[in-house]
Formats: structure tokens, C-alpha cells, sequence
């Protein structure tokens, strides 16, 4: 059987919908399934790739009937140089990039990590208030316009300001 290059490769961010866009394209009979979902071929450090082969960057066991096969490894899109690489490597290979609301995709991350880790994973109020010892309280001196200088914690002087339940003024 053919030797098939992948063709194309998904890149982008968790919870956006990368494993349902591989599954729907591989439905398509002219498209081959890879072996596995994240394939990471390019995701290698610095020290390995230059010498990579990616040439054998496909499958053998093609039907004459695919045109098409393609790689769904949404951490390309975060590791430095990645898609560089690709380019360099493999620069008629296509690449759809798939993203999502982030507050969307925080909860969506938030409701696997409860459903796989029920007994570790945080409630809901201490997802949202949890911020890493390094993370700023204010507004980097170089913003300016509206509402620079007031510390990105303070509310916002506004008529129709309202918290979660209940108006501002109580």
C-alpha cells in the first residue's frame, strides 16, 4: 500500500475542540486515520529536531483512495518553534488552528478535571479566586487610557455597576 504524508495538522488549545474536528475529518473517505490522535512529532526539543527525518511523517498503509491524513496535536500551537519546524519541514502541509472563548474553555477544563479527579480537583468559587504567587494586582505603568493608574482589582466607577445577586449599592 501508499505511503501517505500527513496533509494537514490541527493546532490549537485544550477543550476547543480539536478531537471532535479530527473525528469529523475522518469520517470523510478520503481521509486516513492517523495511528493515534496526538502524534507530537513535532513538539520534540530543540537539541533532537534538527536532525528529525520527517520524511516518515505519514503512513504506509494508505488506500489508494486517501488524499488526505492528518495530525490533531493542539499543543503545537504553545511550544516554541513548533510550527516553525512544520513550515520548515513540511511546507505544503496545512494547518487549521482551532480556538475557543477562554472563559468557555476554563470551564470546560474546569468540568473534566472534576469528572477525572472528583477528590482533588477544586470547587468552583476557589478555581475562579485561585492566582499564582507572581501574579500582578496592577496595571503595567505603559497601559494608559481609560481607568489607567486604578489597580485592576478596584471596580470600576459606573452607575449601572452590579455584582453576582445583588446591585452595588447594596
Amino acid at each position: 500500500m501508499p505511503f501517505l504524508p500527513f496533509t494537514f495538522s490541527i493546532v490549537g488549545v485544550q477543550k476547543a475542540g480539536t478531537s471532535t474536528l479530527q473525528w469529523m475529518l475522518n469520517q470523510h473517505p478520503q481521509v486516513a486515520r492517523p495511528p493515534r490522535k496526538e502524534m507530537g512529532w513535532f513538539d520534540v526539543d530543540e537539541q533532537t529536531w534538527h536532525d528529525a527525518d520527517h520524511s516518515s511523517y505519514g503512513i504506509a498503509h494508505a488506500r489508494p483512495i486517501h488524499r488526505a491524513l492528518g495530525d490533531a496535536t493542539p499543543r503545537y500551537l504553545l511550544m516554541p518553534g513548533a510550527l516553525e519546524r512544520m513550515h520548515d519541514k513540511r511546507p505544503e502541509m496545512r494547518l487549521i488552528g482551532i480556538f475557543r472563548d477562554p472563559i468557555d474553555r476554563l470551564v470546560s477544563q474546569w468540568v473534566m478535571v472534576r469528572a477525572r479527579q472528583p477528590d482533588r480537583a477544586p470547587d468552583w468559587p476557589e478555581m475562579i479566586a485561585w492566582r499564582p504567587e507572581d501574579f500582578p494586582t496592577s496595571m503595567p505603568p505603559e497601559f494608559t487610557g481609560p481607568g489607567a493608574g486604578r489597580s485592576s482589582c478596584e471596580p470600576r466607577a459606573s452607575s449601572a455597576a452590579t455584582t453576582v445577586g445583588r446591585s452595588a449599592t447594596g
